[in-house]
């Protein structure tokens, strides 16, 4: 799960970088929040099991995620995937993409920074680190 996470970052970049006509020198990634991941699981174990969704977003209704967000991620990754993401609760995107910047600096040309979204010393110049969700994390170039 760790490559598909990597190359996933790095597609998602390229295409933010070719859409980009000002050069850049960071490339700030934001995980999702410990938070998000567990909205994201609840969301779609309830969904799975034809249960009514309601209650979980009004619960998470702080995070102002909508429930499509969710849904629409899981039709992106597939079932297959989507199962491990449940499957693997423990798995630690930050610490993946935190191990794999300098080669994703080489590979995007730019340096990267891996920042977990709602951590204390964060550095969110665009405001994107709360779009972040499980497997898709959040992009902002400066």
């Amino acid at each position: 799960m760790s490559q598909i996470l990597i190359d996933r970052v790095i597609e998602d970049a390229r295409n933010v970088l070719k859409v980009v006509r000002d050069k850049r020198t960071m490339l700030n990634v934001y995980v999702a929040s410990d938070q998000a991941r567990g909205y994201f699981t609840e969301l779609v174990s309830a969904r799975q099991k034809k249960e009514n969704v309601g209650a979980i977003v009004k619960k998470n209704a702080a995070l102002r995620m909508p429930p499509d967000r969710v849904f629409k991620l899981v039709y992106e990754l597939g079932e297959e995937l989507t199962g491990k993401l449940l499957a693997q609760r423990k798995f630690d995107e930050h610490s993946t993409l935190s191990s794999a910047s300098r080669f994703m600096s080489k590979e995007l040309g730019i340096e990267v920074k891996v920042q977990k979204a709602g951590e204390k010393d964060m550095r969110d110049p665009g405001g994107r680190s709360k779009d972040a969700l499980p497997m898709k994390p959040a992009l902002y170039l400066e």
